[in-house]
């Protein structure tokens, strides 16, 4: 279990994409859960991380002007971090705002520079492990873009991603 230094939950906020875009992107989550025998996981980008004192009203009145947008996904990365093992790295500009928009309405302990990223894979996987994923999971040259349509916090708290489960939703 992931817990604050005062036993609270590790909660995160994510932006998730429609239901039109979803689609794709959960195909890619599942071939790459399937080739290298993880679970899968719903399509998010982590917009906040370790976040507490947030009320739905506080952040419904921040994203009451907040319009659903499009992300470009530039490129396909990958690294030695559990939840960021095969990514697909955001395009920053409209998840910044949003990202400051809602820093407004709850607190972050989240330090990290913010690099934004839709995960593909999670796990503990070797460099030639996560490449020979990459390459039999066959993504396109061309990445779709993702809308996001909604914003929801979730806790996050327990290392295996399977338990982890959704606490509100706000719709853009």
């Amino acid at each position: 279990m992931r817990r604050k230094r005062d036993g609270t939950p590790h909660l995160s906020c994510w932006a998730l994409p429609t239901a039109a875009t979803q689609g794709w992107f959960q195909e890619a989550i599942e071939r790459f859960a399937r080739i290298s025998g993880t679970r899968a996981f719903v399509p998010h980008v982590t917009v906040l991380g370790d976040v507490s004192g947030w009320t739905h009203e506080r952040v419904a009145a921040v994203l009451k002007d907040v319009p659903s947008f499009e992300v470009e996904m530039l490129q396909v990365d990958d690294e030695d971090a559990r939840f960021r093992c095969v990514t697909l790295r955001a395009s920053p500009d409209p998840l910044v705002r949003l990202r400051a928009q809602l820093r407004s309405a709850m607190q972050s302990d989240d330090t990290e520079p913010y690099r934004p990223h839709l995960s593909l894979l999670y796990g503990e996987r070797t460099t030639s492990q996560r490449r020979e994923a990459i390459e039999a999971a066959g993504l396109p040259a061309s990445l779709p873009a993702a809308t996001i349509g909604a914003v929801a916090v979730w806790d996050t708290s327990d290392l295996d991603w399977g338990s982890w489960r959704e606490l509100d939703r706000w719709t853009l």
